[in-house]
């Protein structure tokens, strides 16, 4: 099932009042810039929490997030850490989630 994107123009918030977003994006790490798909994702995420959940990720909260993605990319995709979390409708990022469903997948005998 492909999501679908929410509408910028819907939203009553200017990402770029976030020190971190795509247009001030020397705030994200590099590592996580040269993710492919990472900012769309990054946007939609934001957009995701204010305008489904209704419930805006404030400046503190992205930092902390993206640091998390940050420590956890050697082994947690953060497009697919991202996707799950708004799949779940999720209200948070839980890299460990997707290490936990790899070894679930891993583990299955047919």
């Amino acid at each position: 099932m492909k999501r679908q994107p929410i509408p910028q123009s819907d939203l009553p918030l200017d990402l770029r009042d976030y020190e971190i977003s795509a247009e001030n994006n020397e705030k994200i790490p590099a590592q996580l810039l040269a993710v492919p798909e990472f900012i769309d994702l990054w946007e939609e995420w934001i957009l995701f929490r204010a305008k489904v959940l209704r419930n805006p990720v404030t400046v503190r909260a992205a930092r902390n997030q993206l640091k998390s993605l940050l420590e956890h990319i050697s082994h947690a995709n953060p497009v697919k850490v991202i996707e799950l979390s708004i799949d779940r409708r999720y209200t948070g990022l839980f890299p460990q989630n997707i290490n936990e469903e790899q070894e679930q997948k891993s583990g299955l005998v047919l």
